[in-house]
């Protein structure tokens, strides 16, 4: 998994060493499944702490080819949807101060970007402030971060009647979760596609 995912291979260029392809591809599924690699992101996420400040985005992945059968059979639900030409999903990630993922949600790519946000923010650890794009805003997604104790520095969108009052200082430093899928688009078997 280590050579074959980040790189973009497939199973059967993975080194012989590891074994049969066949094998690794189960084994890959058997993990997806029991949520090990949940687990592991999870027990890194928490060695680093609480922030003080957390950001969320979503950006559209792009499902290959090959993920084009949307049978909803078996334990884990897919989370591909279909838009005008294709299969899309949309991944929302909440990073810390520094761009460090503290969690991700893979969604369909129709959901919103609040109402992601709104599925994650039960499971957010408690930060000062949030800081999201104009997707985020909505009031009632406002009301449920000031009401877990986050300050919200969400702009406002261009065509709203009252634009909320922002302050782009702490707006500032958003950047560091776009440079996050930078860092991810280094990873060839991820295919990040921004609109």
């Amino acid at each position: 998994m280590i050579c074959v995912i980040p790189h973009g291979l497939q199973w059967k260029d993975a080194p012989r060493g590891y074994g049969p392809p066949k094998t690794l591809y189960n084994q890959f599924i058997r993990w997806s499944r029991l949520d090990v690699f949940s687990r592991i992101f999870a027990a890194f996420a928490a060695e680093a702490g609480t922030p003080e400040r957390q950001m969320i985005y979503a950006t559209h992945l792009k499902a290959h080819r090959t993920a084009a059968s949307l049978l909803q059979k078996g334990a884990c639900r897919r989370s591909i949807g279909r838009t005008k030409g294709d299969l899309n999903s949309k991944l929302h990630p909440v990073c810390d101060g520094q761009g460090r993922s503290i969690m991700l949600l893979l969604a369909e790519d129709q959901m919103s970007d609040h109402k992601g946000a709104a599925m994650m923010l039960s499971a957010m650890p408690s930060a000062r402030e949030l800081l999201a794009d104009r997707g985020y805003n909505s009031n009632a997604f406002r009301a449920a971060l000031l009401e877990r104790g986050f300050t919200p520095c969400i702009p406002s969108i261009r065509r709203g009647k009252e634009p909320l009052p922002h302050d782009k200082t702490p707006y500032r430093p958003r950047h560091h979760i776009e440079n996050m899928f930078g860092r991810l688009k280094g990873h060839f078997g991820m295919d990040v596609q921004r609109l």
